[in-house]
């Protein structure tokens, strides 16, 4: 897949996921209010790496969704080096949803799949515990790709 479809297709995960969020029927997850903030966490993916300026989706969510989108994306970014730093972030911005993709470079660098499950979890309950919800955005293992 090149990297353009995947973005887009992450884009879209993520659209839908905030979708669902700000939508009036009965979300699993609780409506934004307006002005409630949005933090995009993750690597590069999350950063746009690739993207022109405004063309990454946490830009394209905001523009779409009118709701403040922090962009806290780090390329290269492995789930141990998110998960410290995520409560400053959490801290910083106070948002009530999470899109958290984080992992691709975990398995790019053979990292064990428990470990990033765990440090995933760790960060699932470290962004609930500042009350916000989460929408984990898989990232798939690279020999899915091939």
């Amino acid at each position: 897949m090149r990297t353009g479809g995947f973005l887009a297709a992450l884009c879209g995960t993520a659209l839908l996921a905030a979708g669902i969020a700000c939508s009036r029927g009965e979300p699993r997850l609780s409506p934004l209010a307006p002005g409630e903030t949005i933090l995009a966490f993750g690597d590069s993916l999350t950063a746009g790496t690739g993207a022109g300026p405004g063309e990454g989706y946490p830009s394209v969510l905001e523009t779409l969704l009118d709701r403040p989108v922090v962009n806290a994306g780090r390329p290269g970014e492995t789930t141990g080096e998110g998960l410290g730093r995520l409560a400053q972030e959490l801290e910083a911005h106070r948002p009530r949803l999470v899109i958290l993709c984080e992992g691709g470079n975990d398995f790019l660098r053979g990292a064990p799949p428990e470990r990033v499950e765990e440090n995933l979890r760790r960060m699932i309950r470290t962004a609930r515990e500042f009350g916000a919800e989460v929408v984990l955005v898989a990232v798939p293992r690279p020999n899915l790709l091939v």
